[in-house]
């Protein structure tokens, strides 16, 4: 099992997620995390109500490719009395074979602190809807 000690602060824990995410590392991924985690994805079942459902859906993911990466940009957490939320624009490139794919979207999430650190407690990854154009508010 991964020796993980709770991040000292959300920006640590949101550098951690995607350390942890990037060496495909479930056990340090659900070490800084929550029990009482929830969150989403961007595929359809992708929905995440308990940890371990969250520990399902990593398992997947890293099943599914031979290397990934996921890399926050545009990163701003803000934070009031032990809990802190982010929102970043959000890059996961995964490799299968020779085949790579890029997928930038956006990450939002919620940390919490407990008595030995901070816990991601949220996320929710997701992708624009590309019939949107911009400016507009619904795709017509």
């Amino acid at each position: 099992m991964t020796q993980v000690s709770l991040p000292g602060s959300a920006a640590e824990a949101a550098d951690q997620l995607a350390g942890c995410y990037s060496r495909k590392d479930v056990e340090g991924l659900l070490a800084i995390t929550s029990p009482l985690f929830n969150g989403f994805g961007s595929g359809l079942d992708e929905v995440v109500h308990s940890f371990e459902e969250l520990r399902a859906g990593i398992s997947r993911d890293f099943s599914q490719c031979d290397e990934v990466t996921m890399k926050f940009s545009d990163t701003q957490i803000k934070e009031v009395q032990g809990f802190a939320w982010m929102i970043a624009k959000c890059t996961i490139t995964a490799r299968t074979g020779s085949e790579v794919l890029s997928l930038t979207g956006r990450m939002s999430a919620a940390f919490i602190s407990s008595p030995g650190g901070w816990q991601i407690a949220q996320t929710h990854f997701s992708l624009p809807y590309g019939a949107q154009e911009e400016g507009q508010s619904f795709p017509t």
